[in-house]
């Protein structure tokens, strides 16, 4: 059944890029997405590696006098992208982190898959949270507000499209999350990865995934200039991994 799986997978994605609204090959701008502006610190790491490859690289602001509403975050990654493409983007690569996952959901939802070249959600709640975990996922000022709409079978997850057909679309998850369960950190009709698929030892949290020299690895290679054709596997781990590592340039073997 594993196997079934992986084949799938790699297949489904191969269809993804043959049927993608806006050109593969040609690079645009890529666009961080965090839950919240508190996020926004553990996506600095995988910033500076995606600026290595020569990308240009923006964490989105969910604005200063953010009201905790999703809806409105998405309309801010709304106006991030239009100002790429208004720039001269040909696309927006799109990486959503946390509930900034559920914001991506939202803006393609509303057109941005016209835009989007290539989509990656990390550690998304989308079937939403409870409790503890739902405390972890929203700062309290903003909890009246978000809480409910990161509720599971709430009307705003309810209302959420399947994933996007037309968008090439991986979504990295870890069962060793605290913050998002497992089932609800997976999404049908995209590329579902679990790091210890290719790094069984993983041990990343949800606040270290964006970091983690694994999920780094990852997403430089998803979002390069040639299709991911196939899943990577526990065969590219250590290379993954090394070429995630903060000390190396991406795409440059180590001398050491």
């Amino acid at each position: 059944m594993v196997l079934a799986l992986a084949v799938s997978a790699a297949v489904w994605f191969r269809s993804q890029q043959a049927s993608a609204a806006v050109a593969q090959d040609r690079l645009g701008a890529v666009l961080l997405v965090p839950g919240r502006n508190a996020d926004s610190a553990a996506l600095v790491d995988l910033q500076k590696r995606l600026f290595l490859t020569g990308r240009r690289v923006v964490i989105v602001s969910t604005g200063i006098e953010d009201t905790g509403d999703l809806r409105t975050q998405a309309q801010e990654l709304k106006r991030a992208a239009k100002r790429m493409i208004d720039a001269g983007s040909p696309s927006v690569d799109v990486v959503g982190y946390s509930a900034g996952g559920i914001v991506t959901r939202l803006w393609l939802a509303d057109g941005g898959s016209d835009v989007a070249r290539r989509v990656i959600t990390i550690g998304t709640p989308n079937l939403g949270a409870t409790g503890p975990r739902l405390n972890n996922l929203v700062t309290k000022r903003f909890c009246q507000t978000t809480c409910p709409q990161l509720t599971p079978d709430s009307s705003l997850l309810k209302g959420l499209p399947a994933a996007d057909d037309t968008v090439p679309w991986l979504n990295l998850w870890t069962p060793r999350d605290r913050v998002v369960p497992a089932p609800s950190a997976q999404l049908p009709g995209t590329l579902n990865l679990s790091l210890q698929a290719v790094c069984p030892q993983n041990k990343a949290g949800h606040g270290t995934l964006p970091s983690d020299p694994l999920v780094v690895g990852i997403v430089l290679k998803a979002l390069q200039p040639a299709p991911v054709t196939a899943a990577p596997t526990k065969a590219d781990c250590a290379a993954l991994r090394r070429n995630g590592t903060p000390d190396e340039i991406p795409g440059v073997a180590s001398t050491s």
